[in-house]
């Protein structure tokens, strides 16, 4: 029971900075893309699109009319499949009122730390199941890929070939902590120079860490993506993830391969027992980051972000676990 309790839940001696201000929640209009392009008649599409084409600039542009550009929208919006998920859309969001609700504080805590950022206008829209990409943000735009978060229960997803671990996380829930590390994207900022593993871990650290800001009271497995079965094997075994990392000298690897095995997503971590998670790389870099903010608490979130010297971090925040 103790087990689960702790890896269900956050960890309370997290430290997280101070917001810069306050900034009370901004009233949200989720536009629904999705909804309005699948209902043009597919015999009418330029017609019907015309009065559409200001409204959803952000994906239309400014040369919808082309004939080009009508003939993929016209295959995209009568693809079968494509209709299939626009159905299952509407059927399972006819009611975006939760998310609004929830997208609306979760901007207004984002915007507590970074108050020079805009809101920005969110839209819903059918991306075809666009795997890697579920929320695409710029800073003024948010787009929600609505198809990627049907249920992990959806034949449609397995009919695509999505493999397991990835339909779990395919649900309502992980809607808006998609949509914030979309978010987190624009205020961190990385060495592009350095390619080595423990600069790509730190960085996508910051992402789990930003999280751990704006979501408070947010399980750590959700955070992550992982299950509360997943989470402790981490939590249990992180020393023995540290020895491989240092005893292989991969933290200074500047190779792909290197990479790949620790930062890509999958059913589990290579070189690694069956019942751990993928992406280990990413779950050290945020135990790293967490441990950085932890021994110097005078650094604000924004800060933290910016910070640049992977080297300089992991020297920092004194992480040595099973110490």
């Amino acid at each position: 029971m103790i087990l689960l309790f702790s890896a269900c839940h956050s960890d309370k001696s997290l430290y997280i900075p101070d917001p810069e201000k306050s900034v009370p929640p901004q009233p949200l209009t989720i536009h629904r893309y999705d909804s309005a392009l699948f209902s043009i008649r597919p015999d009418y599409l330029k017609q019907e699109l015309a009065p559409l084409a200001e409204q959803y600039y952000f994906f239309l542009g400014p040369d919808w009319s082309d004939t080009i550009n009508l003939i993929n929208l016209s295959l995209f919006i009568n693809d079968p499949n494509i209709r299939r998920l626009s159905s299952l859309v509407q059927k399972r969001y006819a009611d975006l009122k939760p998310l609004k609700s929830d997208l609306e504080n979760k901007l207004s805590r984002y915007r507590s730390y970074f108050p020079e950022k805009p809101s920005p206008i969110v839209y819903t829209y059918i991306s075809g199941l666009n795997v890697e990409m579920p929320v695409l943000f710029t800073d003024s735009a948010m787009a929600i890929g609505i198809d990627m978060f049907l249920g992990n229960d959806q034949v449609i997803y397995r009919e695509g070939s999505i493999p397991e671990y990835k339909i779990a996380r395919m649900t309502q829930a992980y809607i808006v902590p998609e949509c914030m590390k979309a978010v987190a994207g624009n205020v961190i900022v990385a060495d592009a120079d350095d390619q080595t593993l423990l600069n790509k871990m730190i960085t996508t650290g910051k992402v789990l860490y930003f999280l751990d800001a704006i979501f408070p009271d947010l399980a750590d497995n959700m955070k992550i993506g992982y299950t509360t079965e997943q989470l402790e094997w981490c939590r249990v075994n992180e020393e023995n993830i540290w020895k491989f990392l240092i005893g292989n000298q991969l933290l200074y690897n500047s190779e792909p391969a290197a990479a790949s095995k620790l930062m890509a997503d999958g059913p589990f971590t290579s070189g690694f027992d069956e019942q751990s998670p993928g992406r280990l790389g990413a779950w050290v870099g945020w135990q790293i980051v967490r441990a950085y903010a932890s021994h110097n608490q005078d650094l604000s979130l924004r800060q933290i972000m910016q910070a640049t010297r992977a080297q300089e971090i992991l020297e920092e925040s004194k992480y040595k676990p099973g110490r």
